[in-house]
């Protein structure tokens, strides 16, 4: 796993439709709070079962619910 900082959230092709509804206060909240991580193949992100406190998306590439 390789976590680093990248594209900013206001320009991401990847960008969630509900950062528009953010003003510019709270999307830099969002960019200055997050992190990018590349997952090699078979490497699990969550644990069933455990609690979260965060949000994923896949960006490219597969993810499988057990």
């Amino acid at each position: 796993m390789i976590s680093e900082k990248r594209t900013a959230c206001r320009t991401c092709i990847f960008r969630w439709k509900n950062f528009d509804n953010l003003n510019d206060e709270e999307l830099e909240l969002v960019e200055q709070n997050r992190t990018e991580t590349n997952f090699k193949a078979g490497e699990i992100i969550f644990k069933q079962g455990s609690p979260t406190t965060s949000a994923i998306f896949i960006s490219k590439g597969f993810g499988k619910i057990y």
